[in-house]
Parts: structure tokens; C-alpha cells; sequence
């Protein structure tokens, strides 16, 4: 993907919206043998998908309805979104729409090699849909698969911090369906950007040590919250307060993993309180063990997505999802090779 420059618009966000979130309701209702259809009414027919591995990325509808939704729907027939965020923006002239939860549905048959569990399963995602003309004609989606291994009793590694059930935005106000104030918008994409380019950096140039010390915690408290909240996929994992953060998140992160190349975001919206980036990362394994693995040495292309909520002039709530299955595996671990081979690790 190449890199893009934001502004603040909304042009036909209200209307996009309507149809991502009408798309969400009705996935709650089709069945495998109906899914095409629905996926007709809502996707351009050549629309382009880049989905999570191992299911990468497809074009067209049809291989999307054949190799992705179908299997999903039989493995969970009654799955539902829970949705957390969907709020829309404009990057690089282009129309975007963010969507972010949990899907809540009972594990009834193997999906992707993991065999069923029969019993409810959290899985959150995000989805990002560039729209064109009130279709979707693009999609970027990352779901938390370690998660969704953890709950069927699959676990290879211990996290960096402890593993949740993701809850909605403090406010719960992250589903933004009407107009919002784009004043509102351009403060939340500045403090963005200054976070980014500016506090990151300066976090990242710090000596490496796994206590925080003084500058880290001046620079976090300068653009968050003292008790902010941290989300994480399963592996990372969440944290409240900037001290946890920095050191059970954060520092070990830096330990282990160098960005080789500070890349600004793919794609890069805002709405109200909420700022979403997207985008991939340039990183080297070559410091500290990570998830118990030794240093690999090996170059990564960390696929991730992030969300801020802004609470004033600081942020008070961050999301993170990444592709964890995609960066396992560019370490040298298949996790779902893993399941299909080692069945010792089901739970019983």
C-alpha cells in the first residue's frame, strides 16, 4: 500500500455508514447458502479483500463468499457483531469506513483447522471498507485468531500483559452513525499525528530498559491520560495506566523489536473523539526474546490497526489489533500447523 495524506471531510460518510452498518446486521441473519447474495448487495463484484492470515487476500466476490464467508457461517451459524466502533473519514480523497467489535457466535464446526467447540466464543475484529459510489469496492479485516485459540483451548505463549474479553469504548459513543463536528475531527487527527511523529519517536529513542523511567513517563503523561487504558490482541494483551503500559506492553516490545523504517499510516481517519491508522510496520527481530521465541534475526512486516479515543487535549483509551497469526508465522511459527498436529493441547 502507499502512503496517504488525510483531511478531515465527510462528503457521503453518513450514507456509507448506513450501509456498513446495515452489511453488519444482515450478516447476523444469512445462512452459508444465502451469504452470496447478501455480499452482492453490499460489495462491488470485483471488490478487493485483504483478509487476515491464513486467509490473506482475495478478489471478487465470489472467491470471497467461497473461501471466507462460507466456511465462517458454517463454523458459526448464528455469529453476531458486537459492535464497538463504526465511524467514517476521508484519506488520500478516498471514502472509509471503520468498523470494530466482537463477533459473538457459538462454535459449532472447524473452521481454518481448529476444531469446534460447541460453546460461545469471543472474537474481536476491526474491518476497514474504502466505499465507492455506497459499495464497498475494498476491505482490510484482522481478527484476533490467537484469541479465538485461547478460547478453544489452544495456548503456545504467555502475554505480555493479562488477556481479556475486549469491552467497548468507556463512554460507549464509538458508534457514530450521524454527523459529527469536523472541528472535532481535526483535533483528534493533530494529537494523532503528534503522538506519532513526535512523542513515539522521542519514546523510541530512549535508552532501552525494561523499568520505566522518568522521560518515558513525561512523555506519556503528555499524550495520555495518567489511568489510560490499553487494549491488545491475545499475546499482548491489556493494561490500565501509563506505568503498566510502558512496562509490561511498550518497553518489552522496544526489547525485542526495532522499527527499521518509521512509516507514516496507509490510511488515517477521524471522527469526533476517535482517530483510527491503519497501515503495515518495517520491524527486525534482533533484540530480546519475544513470546518465549530466541532472536530471529528476521525481518517483519507487521500488518496492524489502531484506535485512539481522545478525552480533552490527551488520549484516554487506545485499541490495537494486529495480524498476530501473520507475524508468528513470519517468525517461523504456524500456529494453526500447531493445532492440526499437536491435538495434546485441546481442551478436553
Amino acid at each position: 500500500m502507499t502512503k496517504l495524506k488525510t483531511r478531515v471531510g465527510h462528503g457521503d460518510a453518513v450514507e456509507n455508514k448506513k450501509v456498513i452498518k446495515s452489511w453488519s446486521d444482515d450478516l447476523r441473519y444469512v445462512t452459508p447458502d444465502t451469504v452470496g447474495e447478501c455480499l452482492k448487495k453490499y460489495w462491488d463484484q470485483d471488490a478487493v479483500f485483504h483478509g487476515f492470515q491464513p486467509i490473506g487476500n482475495l478478489a471478487g466476490t465470489t472467491p470471497l463468499c467461497d473461501e471466507f464467508y462460507r466456511p465462517y457461517l458454517t463454523a458459526f451459524p448464528n455469529a453476531k457483531k458486537h459492535l464497538h466502533f463504526l465511524f467514517a473519514g476521508i484519506s488520500a480523497g478516498k471514502e472509509w469506513v471503520v468498523a470494530g467489535g466482537n463477533l459473538v457466535g457459538n462454535f459449532k464446526e472447524p473452521w481454518l483447522g481448529i476444531p469446534p467447540t460447541k460453546l460461545s466464543t469471543w472474537v474481536r475484529f476491526v474491518e476497514l471498507y474504502e466505499m465507492q459510489d455506497g459499495k464497498i469496492i475494498s476491505a482490510h479485516l484482522i481478527y484476533d485468531l490467537l484469541s479465538l485459540l485461547n478460547q478453544a483451548g489452544f495456548r503456545f505463549f504467555n502475554a505480555l500483559a493479562p488477556e481479556i474479553i475486549i469491552p467497548g469504548p468507556i463512554p460507549n459513543n464509538g458508534v457514530i452513525m450521524g454527523q459529527s463536528d469536523p472541528a472535532d475531527a481535526t483535533t483528534s487527527l493533530a494529537l494523532e499525528e503528534n503522538w506519532r511523529e513526535t512523542g513515539l519517536r522521542q519514546l523510541r529513542n530512549l535508552d532501552k530498559t525494561i523499568t520505566p523511567n522518568k522521560p518515558a513517563l513525561a512523555i506519556m503523561n503528555e499524550f495520555f491520560q495518567k489511568d489510560m487504558m490499553s487494549y491488545g490482541p491475545d499475546s499482548i494483551g491489556s493494561t490500565k495506566g501509563v506505568q503498566n503500559y510502558l512496562s509490561q506492553k511498550e518497553l518489552p516490545w522496544q526489547l525485542s523489536m526495532q522499527e527499521t523504517e518509521f512509516k507514516k499510516p496507509d490510511v488515517r481517519i477521524a471522527e469526533s473523539d476517535y482517530v483510527m491508522t491503519f497501515g503495515e510496520t518495517n520491524v527486525i527481530h534482533n533484540g530480546a526474546e519475544l513470546f518465549g521465541l530466541p532472536t530471529s534475526g528476521k525481518n517483519i512486516l507487521l500488518n496492524s490497526c489502531q484506535i485512539y479515543r481522545r478525552e480533552g487535549d490527551r488520549f484516554a483509551e487506545s485499541f490495537c489489533l494486529m495480524d498476530m497469526t501473520d507475524l508468528l508465522q513470519q517468525l517461523g511459527v504456524d500456529i494453526l500447523k500447531r493445532v492440526r498436529e499437536d491435538r495434546f493441547f485441546q481442551r478436553v
